[in-house]
């Protein structure tokens, strides 16, 4: 329909808004949402955001997995930041195996990454 751009710009700038407003939560969900319906040019970037609000603001390590999951983003251009964060939830979420193969993965696909020495540092 020729609502559906609107309705998804709205969606997008509403899950902005909540971030800035420190509403992390909402924003969390209403970036959730996007992951799931909205176009797929916008769902890596809807998944990836809303994990990170979950693990960084939210201290939700669970609920951060729960939005990486959402999405296929190892094809995506959020592959290397979403499987370091993976591994990050997972380790804070206490499944310390899932966390060392999500760092291997990451060291392994991306040796020169930015987050090489975080990852190092949960295989110790």
């Amino acid at each position: 329909s020729t609502l559906f751009p609107y309705t998804t710009l709205f969606r997008s700038v509403e899950a902005q808004a909540l971030q800035g407003l420190r509403r992390f939560d909402a924003a969390a969900t209403a970036y959730d949402a996007l992951a799931r319906t909205g176009p797929s040019s916008l769902r890596a970037q809807a998944a990836f955001r809303a994990a990170t609000l979950r693990y960084q603001d939210l201290h939700d390590a669970r609920g951060g997995l729960a939005s990486l999951e959402a999405v296929d983003l190892a094809a995506s251009p959020y592959a290397e930041r979403a499987l370091g964060l993976r591994a990050r939830c997972q380790h804070a979420s206490g499944d310390v195996e899932a966390a060392h193969r999500s760092a291997e993965r990451y060291l392994t696909l991306f040796p020169e990454g930015g987050m090489q020495q975080a990852m190092q540092a949960l295989l110790q």
